[in-house]
């Protein structure tokens, strides 16, 4: 479980955090509906069935609640397939976050009743129907003044929603419906938690005062979408830093600068020694200006931090305000406390009914802790197999894990079975291209293929992606250039390895030239209908300013004339694809 995503359960409660940001009428209110709408006292006909991902106590979310999550972190946009492995691991993270949290709660003896529920729910229902009465004003559906019953007519007529109904409903789901229950658990929650941890804190007002000094630092953090350990990056890069190697330079190197004005090495982090989380508070302690630290764990991934200097910072009025400061001091550590503790929570407690989804749990798990055993390996490659019956939440996630535990097999493979890994990890990434159309995705198969030494595989997605860029580039001519570039790389490194002939490449760039021709002449024929609808334009300014000449008006202003449609590509008129 990462930092991120239990501070994301602490301070961003429940239902208020999934109808955050909702931006049309009425959309609010069908959300809290839908918080009910799947549970385990539905009648037997419209029971959830869908598959049970793990149980940990009495929670047990399910492979539909995952593709829930899945979809607001997609916002409906396709993905590819390293991309749905990124978000189906996040969505876990999320749901064993959140059982850690309802675990923490019991083992602390924190009981929430129905009441509580439903006072959870009212809270819920009642911040999601000021901000739709503020949406109504902002549209001009009602007065800003307008009175409580004119606000229920107008909702009820835009929306057909009776509130007092709609608060009954919700209510009664809060309390009856498993999956708006644990929404309003996790909304109950993290405020009794810690407060429970608040009750047991009494610190000095040393303590307090040195809480608000600032701590300067500046971090490296490396990003696993980039390296696939990221531990063991941040472990290279300290003995860099520690060997002599300017840490700035090592900051230039590894990351992007936010601002293009300035090197990345510029950024600093200033943070109040009270916010800092425990373990980079143990690393920090007695260190020295210049220290280098880490790796620290940091969502999911790891960073390295350089201690610049600490900045007193007490409040000048902390004399007059000090219980203000104290219980400042106190909610923020007692928030870290139960973070900790969450992060704490034993993975031991959770039973898996879903032996892939646990397969990529366990993968992550061994990943952010160094380089996995090849035994380790082997044994979640043969659980994904024995699989038969898993659900992906989305398509080529299975096949996508598959590729990325060969990926780290492959350097401790020998003899034949060095052929056999390359040629496994390809046969699974074609499977998780299955349901994808992407240039790219076909061009980093054909590179797995030429690693495989299959040549005529190689040139098969290859003419796929040249395909598939032929189609792109008739929504987006500009970006056969950078597909163009990406295979052009990868030919050339097949070609120098020996994996394809002369004969292949030469077939390979007929199909490029054939491409090329296509788009353009596409190019072409956009920037000709650019050109007559230039000319069309310019002929109805001409014919408006002799019109008013002939009235005895002045020409100008003139009006504009109404633009011409944007010239699109055809199936007629534009490239066809490539063949295979």
């Amino acid at each position: 479980m990462s930092v991120s995503k239990v501070n994301q359960l602490l301070h961003n409660k429940g239902c208020v955090w999934i109808l955050t940001g909702l931006m049309a009428l009425g959309v609010g209110l069908g959300t809290l509906q839908q918080c009910g709408s799947h549970g385990q006292n539905q009648p037997e006909a419209t029971k959830n069935t869908s598959p049970v991902i793990f149980q940990a106590g009495e929670f047990s979310p399910r492979v539909d609640e995952l593709s829930t999550t899945i979809k607001s972190l997609t916002q409906g946009r396709p993905v590819e397939p390293e991309q749905a492995l990124q978000f189906v691991q996040s969505s876990l993270t999320q749901l064993k976050s959140t059982s850690s949290l309802i675990r923490l709660a019991d083992k602390r003896g924190i009981k929430i009743t129905d009441d509580v529920i439903r006072d959870e729910a009212a809270k819920a229902f009642d911040l999601e129907i000021a901000r739709t009465r503020a949406l109504m004003i902002n549209k001009k559906l009602i007065k800003a003044n307008a009175t409580d019953a004119e606000f229920r007519d107008a909702l009820k007529k835009a929306t057909n929603v009776d509130l007092d109904q709609k608060r009954k409903e919700v209510l009664e789901n809060a309390v009856t419906k498993s999956d708006f229950r644990t929404q309003m658990l996790l909304q109950a929650l993290p405020e009794r938690l810690v407060a429970q941890v608040k009750e047991t804190m009494k610190p000095t007002d040393e303590e307090v005062k040195a809480g608000f000094d600032t701590v300067v630092t500046k971090s490296i953090y490396v990003d696993p979408a980039k390296f696939s350990n990221s531990k063991a990056k941040a472990e290279e890069i300290i003995k860099e830093a520690k060997a002599g190697k300017s840490f700035e330079a090592l900051m230039d190197r590894y990351l992007q600068s936010p601002d293009k004005t300035k090197p990345a090495s510029s950024q600093k982090i200033s943070e109040r020694r009270m916010n800092l989380s425990k373990e980079l508070e143990a690393a920090l302690k007695g260190a020295k200006p210049g220290a280098i630290v880490g790796p620290l764990s940091i969502g999911g991934a790891y960073e390295v931090r350089k201690f610049v200097e600490v900045k007193p910072n007490v409040p000048r009025d902390f004399a007059e305000r000090k219980k203000t400061y104290v219980d400042d001091y106190v909610a923020t550590k007692a928030k870290i406390v139960i973070s900790d503790e969450m992060m704490a929570a034993s993975d031991s407690e959770i039973v898996w009914k879903q032996p892939t989804l646990e397969a990529l749990d366990k993968f992550t798990t061994l990943m952010m802790k160094g380089t996995p055993k090849p035994e380790e390996l082997q044994e979640l490659l043969s659980k994904i197999e024995a699989d038969q019956d898993m659900v992906d939440p989305l398509p080529g996630v299975r096949a996508m894990l598959t590729v990325r535990i060969v990926d780290q097999l492959i350097p401790s493979a020998k003899g034949d079975d060095v052929k056999s890994m390359f040629l496994r990890r390809a046969e699974a990434y074609e499977r998780a291209l299955a349901s994808y159309s992407s240039s790219a995705g076909y061009v980093v198969l054909a590179d797995y293929f030429g690693d495989a030494k299959e040549g005529t595989k190689a040139v098969d997605a290859l003419k796929t992606a040249i395909s598939i860029m032929s189609s792109e580039a008739q929504t987006d001519p500009s970006s056969m250039a950078v597909g163009r570039a990406r295979l052009t790389g990868v030919k050339m490194k097949l070609a120098k390895s020996g994996v394809l002939t002369p004969e292949m490449v030469k077939d390979i760039d007929k199909e490029l030239a054939a491409a090329d021709k296509a788009i353009a002449d596409l190019n072409k024929e956009i920037k000709q209908q650019q050109l007559e609808q230039d000319r069309l334009e310019k002929e109805a300014k001409k014919r408006f300013e002799e019109e008013q000449k002939k009235a005895g008006k002045s020409p100008s202003p003139s009006p504009s004339a109404s633009p011409a449609p944007k010239p699109s590509a055809t199936p007629e008129s534009g490239p066809k694809p490539a063949g295979k």
